[in-house]
């Protein structure tokens, strides 16, 4: 094992995988005792929940926000529906207009509030093991993981332990997580390949991550934190950019919004973006050490690379 040592939480949520190539769950906690220290395991399981659906709900409002009297009136805005929603709440002007907000105010209008199913993961409790079991720990740029020297049986029960692992087709193998012997996974399984010895093709996978600025997060803090409507925080941009009328707000938005804001010194929002590249990578069988939820190597990326 590698002589790195990790801080507690950089090591949360790994994934943890038998010596069988078994996921026994992801790490949950750490309890440190004077003897020893337990890794305690948890799964995520699909449960489904209804919530209203704000992107179409907020169409069916607009259809109701009162029209602008005049020659010249154009269809409400966004903004005009959230004034009216603020009207009709008693909210301030400068207050946000909210998901529940817009369900009272469709309640008080008598428009049907739309639904959508959304699935979510729930944590539930799956075990605890010593760590004493880990082999290797692998970091890479798709996920963390503990990879054990022994199996785990499901539920505390014993597992077979085979000796090489059976061939599969390409059914069985494709999607599978590839871990190296280094316990770092490194991509998918793509298919089967013939061949003498036969093989996998590996869909090798960097993910590159990196911090950028959040406009949709920093428009939201300045309306209604700083600027009253969305057209008074762009009406402010182009004058100090010293830009006419005929740009859009997303032009505005994407284009000079945040130079704008630095120069005011506004606390700008972050969103970390990811990038992902793939490469693909024959393996032979005989480098296939044990498959079951995943795929174990015999050898690390490098070594593999090199041959």
């Amino acid at each position: 094992m590698s002589n790195r040592k990790y801080r507690e939480e950089e090591l949360l949520d790994a994934l943890v995988v038998d010596s069988e190539g078994h996921i026994a769950g992801r790490v949950g906690s750490f309890v440190v005792t004077p003897r020893t220290i337990i890794v305690k395991l948890y799964e995520l399981e699909k449960k489904s929940r209804t919530e209203p659906d704000e992107e179409e709900l907020v169409k069916r409002l607009m259809e109701v926000v009162p029209k602008k009297k005049g020659l010249l009136s154009k269809a409400p805005s966004l903004e005009d529906l959230y004034a009216d929603v603020r009207k009709e709440l008693g909210k301030e002007a400068t207050e946000e207009v909210t998901l529940e907000d817009l369900v009272r105010y469709a309640e008080v209008k008598g428009v049907e509030v739309p639904q959508r199913v959304v699935e979510e993961g729930v944590k539930v409790e799956r075990g605890e093991f010593p760590w004493g079991l880990v082999k290797k720990i692998g970091v890479s740029s798709i996920d963390k993981c503990l990879l054990l020297r022994e199996p785990m049986g499901p539920e505390g029960k014993e597992r077979k332990v085979q000796r090489r692992p059976p061939l599969y087709g390409t059914d069985a193998l494709r999607g599978k997580l590839v871990i190296d012997s280094e316990g770092r996974i490194i991509g998918r399984a793509d298919r089967f390949l013939l061949g003498i010895p036969p093989g996998i093709l590996i869909t090798k996978e960097v993910v590159e991550r990196r911090e950028v600025p959040d406009l949709d997060a920093l428009e939201r803090q300045l309306v209604p934190g700083r600027f009253k409507t969305r057209k008074d925080l762009y009406q402010t941009v182009a004058i100090f950019h010293g830009l006419s009328g005929q740009l859009r707000a997303d032009d505005l938005k994407s284009r000079y919004l945040l130079g704008w804001a630095q120069s005011q010194g506004v606390d700008i929002p972050m969103i970390v973006e990811e990038e992902k590249t793939t490469e693909e990578l024959v393996v032979d069988w005989t480098d296939i050490g044990k498959i079951d939820d995943v795929i174990l190597l015999k050898k690390s990326l490098e070594e593999l690379e090199g041959s």
